[in-house]
């Protein structure tokens, strides 16, 4: 290249007169840029929908998509094991020979639309090549528990764990010895293509230490592996059970005298056996109807068990005060287990309620719910009877029959419950709740919710049944939570008039955002902020304009102006770069909040509509919908469309005339030519 030298301060402006010239020199264009692939993980129907891929300098008219995937033998998806670390894959920088190229439905500068097969896609202009993209491989998002001794189940959490036709494998790497696994199949068969989830056991001889998980999905041979997290293999526990029987320190059981004196006593007894370690340590309470006037504290270590909820009943009694000011009936500490037992009535002595609750623990001093975290506490197989029909004055004695305002390591299984469940902090985050397989009846006195799970993360709510719910299943889940099979039955919708809805993810959020003035690999910088250290950490940050347009982070923590990512930006903003960031990863994270939203390449791919008025809707805010292979039945208008430049392909009515069952194609339309 020839230099052209002349004399300062001409020489900078000379240069860009000479670069804007028509007849003078020109400036490369920079290769193409991907900074975001959705989805990037396998879906339950595989090449059916496209994919948005966003980046930078995609040329309309001129843009290619390359896909690939290496063999997918089991020889060579074992033998990368032992390459697995921190460190991701390395990837071709260029398409193999055997690459594919895909046709592409709409191509714009920072987006373009395209099914995508395979697991590295380039995207490929005249000014070059993209670095190449993962995709179609598993996402793992955490793993519990993080503790587990031999023959333990462990589930890992994640998007596309499964993919279609493909059988997943887990391995465990660690510092001398790694172990190959399958998942294990799901209990019932409507399961087997849930892709959030996976189970398996730790091998029976599984030697004790730290172990890196890894899945695959069965996509991807060598380079399918991903890290899911650190699970700590224990040695099988050894510790003997010590029963410390309520009987045998005077409590009676028959429904008669006030037993919780005995009750207290034996909790003290396996508080001092629990409190070396040499015991696992049970306060045990047989067949028989236990009375108390005072709440029952369960001491840090211990357990509290029924020999079953049908024939062991703890009951409380007293005379409801005129303010309905109620003790809880049960106060769990930290690292506690309650199974087998009824619970029902009320007390008036003892610590006070959240919420009015049959149980919850141990309120703080100043009764701040905010204080009262609960870590590694287990309620299964009892049934709470907050709601209970035999005494008029226990029927609304409780709002509550089980509140945790905040908490990590909470375990709720297998429960019969009658009263309302609320379950977290509405402002402040809990982790990893495992609410399964539950029954909540009622839970009209909690006044606007029969169950409340608030500000989740990393948690799983599955299998729960609400019947004769008086108001909503209310979930605020900020992050990688699994919410799945659960059923509403009865909903009566008692009270909250204005609340109509019977299941509701909420979605309101606190957010903020602004300009970048600053990036780096791993941050992002806006100097006009002055934000309270530490507000973001675990929020998500979206760039919604500019460069790296697409591309959503997980903040790890914040300064008064900068952002620090868990992940680095594929493609670093700068100062064009308009973001949003906000501490609810929820689908409206990035709508402002107003009644009128612009959406912009929103794919409605292969549902099928039936029986209704009215099919789908595309409103006027809406900018290239595609509307592509869906069904309708019975449907007067299966297509309103006052979009823009909205594609509609292979969508089909379901007709039954004379001629009997037969499918028609709906015309194809464009609302403007989009395919370049």
């Amino acid at each position: 290249m020839t230099m052209i030298r002349m004399p300062n301060p001409l020489k900078c402006l000379c240069a860009l007169l000479l670069f804007a010239t028509p007849g003078g020199l020109s400036v490369q264009a920079a290769p193409p840029e991907i900074s975001n692939v959705f989805p990037d993980f396998p879906t339950e129907y595989p090449n059916a929908s496209p994919h948005l891929v966003t980046g930078e300098g995609f040329e309309p008219g001129t843009t290619e998509v390359w896909v690939w995937s290496p063999g997918n033998e089991a020889a060579a998806i074992t033998n990368a094991l032992a390459g697995l670390g921190e460190a991701e894959p390395i990837l071709p920088e260029q398409p193999p020979q055997d690459a594919r190229r895909v046709s592409t439905l709409d191509v714009e500068r920072q987006v373009l639309v395209a099914p995508l097969e395979g697991v590295v896609v380039w995207v490929k202009t005249a000014a070059g090549v993209s670095k190449p993209c993962l995709f179609n491989v598993p996402k793992p998002c955490w793993l519990g528990p993080e503790r587990a001794e031999p023959g333990a189940s462990v589930h890992v959490f994640g998007f596309g764990l499964r993919a279609p036709w493909q059988a997943p494998r887990l391995a465990l790497k660690g510092a001398e010895r790694h172990y190959l696994l399958a998942a294990n199949p799901p209990s019932r068969d409507y399961r087997a293509e849930d892709s959030t989830l996976l189970y398996f056991d730790v091998p029976a001889n599984a030697l004790p230490g730290n172990y890196d998980v890894f899945v695959h999905n069965g996509n991807g041979g060598a380079l399918g592996w991903r890290k899911a997290g650190l699970l700590e293999i224990t040695a099988p526990a050894k510790i003997p059970e010590k029963l410390f029987n309520v009987r045998d320190y005077g409590a009676k059981g028959d429904d008669e005298g006030n037993d919780y004196l005995a009750i207290a006593e034996a909790m003290a007894a396996a508080k001092s056996a629990a409190s070396n370690a040499s015991v696992r340590a049970v306060v045990y309470l047989p067949p028989g109807k236990f009375r108390t006037d005072t709440a029952l504290e369960v001491p840090s270590g211990v357990t509290l068990r029924g020999a079953s909820r049908d024939l062991s009943v703890v009951e409380g009694f007293g005379v409801l005060p005129p303010d309905r000011h109620t003790t809880a009936l049960v106060h769990p500490a930290p690292q506690t287990t309650i199974e087998s037992l009824t619970f029902q009535g009320f007390t008036v002595k003892g610590p006070g309620a959240y919420w009015m609750a049959m149980i919850n623990p141990p309120p703080p001093k100043g009764y701040d719910p905010r204080a009262g975290a609960v870590s590694d506490f287990t309620l299964r197989n009892c049934r709470l009877l907050a709601g209970d029909s035999q005494s008029s004055e226990a029927r609304f004695a409780y709002l509550q029959a089980l509140a945790v305002p905040r908490f990590r390591n909470v375990r709720i299984l297998d429960n019969d419950i009658v009263g309302a469940v609320n379950l977290g902090d509405f402002f402040l985050p809990s982790y990893r709740l495992e609410f399964i397989g539950n029954t909540i009846e009622g839970g009209g006195n909690a006044d606007n919710v029969s169950l409340n799970v608030s500000q989740l993360f990393d948690s799983i709510v599955d299998g729960n049944q609400l019947r004769h719910a008086a108001t909503r299943f209310l979930v605020n889940a900020r992050r990688h939570c699994a919410i799945r099979f659960n059923e509403v039955h009865d909903y009566q919708r008692a009270i909250w008039a204005n609340a109509e809805e019977t299941y509701l993810v909420h979605g309101d959020v606190f957010k903020g955002g602004g300009r970048a003035t600053a990036a780096t690999a791993t941050t992002l910088t806006d100097r006009a902020k002055q934000w309270r250290p530490g507000l973001w950490g675990e929020a998500e940050v979206l760039i919604v304009s500019g460069r790296g347009f697409g591309q959503h982070r997980t903040v790890a923590d914040n300064t008064a102006d900068t952002l620090t990512l868990r992940q680095p930006w594929r493609v670093i903003p700068d100062a064009s770069s308009q973001y949003v960031v906000g501490n609810r990863s929820s689908p409206d994270m990035t709508q402002p909040r107003t009644n009128r939203v612009a959406l912009s390449h929103t794919i409605v791919a292969d549902n099928s509509i039936s029986h209704t008025p009215r099919g789908i809707s595309v409103s006027d805010t809406a900018r290239k919908t595609f509307l592509l292979r869906n069904e309708f039945e019975e449907v007067k208008s299966p297509i309103l469309d006052w979009g823009v430049s909205t594609v509609q392909e292979g969508n089909r009515m379901l007709t039954i005339d004379q001629r009997g069952d037969h499918t028609e194609p709906l015309a194809d339309r464009r609302g403007g030519d989009i395919r370049q």
